[in-house]
């Protein structure tokens, strides 16, 4: 469980996190987050999301042009 403070404006939010190998992974919740997957790789923090959409019933709608998102971080030294 990671529970996110964010800046201190607003109440501080729990999730459940899952590891995968050497995936840190965040599943998709409707009307909380959308899929997101952590992993370091040789220094470097990969942080890939996915946005989700829900049809009126709760349910996951697939889109072929569902696609992840990846932005890299890395670290600087100060």
């Amino acid at each position: 469980m990671f529970i996110d403070i964010g800046t201190g404006v607003a109440p501080s939010r729990t999730f459940k996190l899952t590891l995968k190998n050497n995936l840190l992974v965040l599943p998709a919740v409707k009307d909380q987050n959308d899929y997101l997957e952590m992993e370091v790789i040789k220094g470097k923090l990969y942080l890939r999301s996915k946005p989700v959409q829900w049809d009126q019933n709760g349910n996951r709608i697939s889109s072929v042009q569902e696609r992840l998102e990846q932005r890299v971080f890395k670290r600087i030294k100060g």
